[in-house]
């Protein structure tokens, strides 16, 4: 309050009646010009980006069939171009398989004491474990933490979307047993969103960064999102299999987030160029019973879906423009 009366006090020392002379005459951008992008605050800027990335989208549910017992959902973009399908195991299924996965985290649990720490400082998003890596400094890299920031953001409308189709219980539900060592989320435990938000931005950070900074930096990050993963599963708050349902739509999302990011016609033809995502389905049962653990390396291929025709999507202009203010952040050569 001091404060504002003393601003209020100065002005009526300071200022003369105002008069047409005194006036500033400000140049009005053009319309939705993507360089207006720079003018505004971060979380206006996320804001915006994030309604052309989630637009397009169309999710829907996939009822169990006789032939298909299991039922799911999944996410769409245009002219029904699947970006990821996710299936839960039937309810015939449900108990036997998910009292399988527990037996599994009983093993986990003995790491407890060894990531306590890993766990905890994972809660949110891990920008200190990515910066770690190769001397990011993402710190300093602006546009970069926007990019970040706005994948995560987008990993989480999608994810929670799926979370509540599926709506898998979390393992306090089958055991009193498993007793996490971290609040349980109020929210569905399958597909793990920290595994999605974990491999998108692996995979965003490898397609955004120079050629030469990729061969170095991939292995790391692949290995510190399934150790991530992992880790809530450690905590007592994920299945595996959560795990496993959070790659695979992570990848997918990832993938098509540097697709509309890449295509604008000002960045097309600069490295990376993504022509369009490959769209993955995953059913825990085509990969063995209950009892099978999270693996990374089993990631189904996916099929290729083509960058959608400019009337399929809005241009992506605005996205394009994050994009390469990010890109412009990265020197060709990687520290040693």
């Amino acid at each position: 309050m001091m404060l504002v009366d003393a601003l209020i006090r100065t002005r009526g020392g300071i200022v003369d009646e105002l008069n047409d002379t005194a006036t500033i005459k400000p140049v009005y951008p053009p319309i939705d010009d993507p360089n207006n992008m720079a003018l505004w605050a971060p979380s206006v800027r996320l804001h915006t980006s994030l309604f052309d990335l989630i637009a397009p989208l169309r999710f829907s549910s996939i009822s169990a069939t006789p032939g298909n017992p299991r039922p799911g959902a999944k996410l769409d973009v245009g002219a029904s171009r699947e970006i990821a399908t996710l299936r839960r195991p039937s309810d015939a299924e449900f108990y036997v398989f998910f009292g399988q996965q527990l037996k599994l985290m009983e093993s986990w649990a003995e790491l407890r004491d060894e990531r306590t720490c890993e766990i905890l400082t994972q809660l949110t998003p891990q920008f200190a474990f990515w910066d770690s890596i190769g001397q990011l400094e993402l710190d300093r890299r602006r546009w970069t933490g926007e990019l970040i920031s706005l994948a995560l953001a987008f990993a989480s409308f999608v994810e929670m979307r799926f979370k509540h189709a599926l709506s898998v219980p979390r393992p306090v539900a089958y055991s009193r047993k498993i007793q996490p060592i971290i609040p349980t989320p109020m929210h569905g435990s399958f597909p793990s969103g920290h595994a999605t938000e974990a491999y998108m931005v692996a995979h965003v950070l490898e397609s955004l960064v120079p050629s030469g900074w990729q061969a170095s930096l991939r292995p790391q990050l692949q290995a510190l999102a399934a150790r991530t993963s992992i880790n809530r599963t450690i905590a007592g708050v994920h299945f595996p299999v959560d795990s496993q349902a959070g790659q695979h739509l992570g990848q997918s999302l990832a993938e098509y987030f540097v697709c509309l990011c890449t295509r604008d016609a000002r960045w097309s033809a600069s490295p990376p160029v993504q022509g369009g995502w490959y769209a993955r389905s995953y059913n825990p049962l085509d990969v063995g019973a209950g009892n099978q653990d999270f693996d990374p390396a089993i990631l189904d291929p996916g099929s290729l879906i083509s960058d959608p025709a400019p009337s399929s999507l809005p241009p992506p202009s605005i996205l394009g423009w994050q994009w390469i203010m990010a890109r412009n952040e990265w020197p060709a050569t990687a520290p040693v």
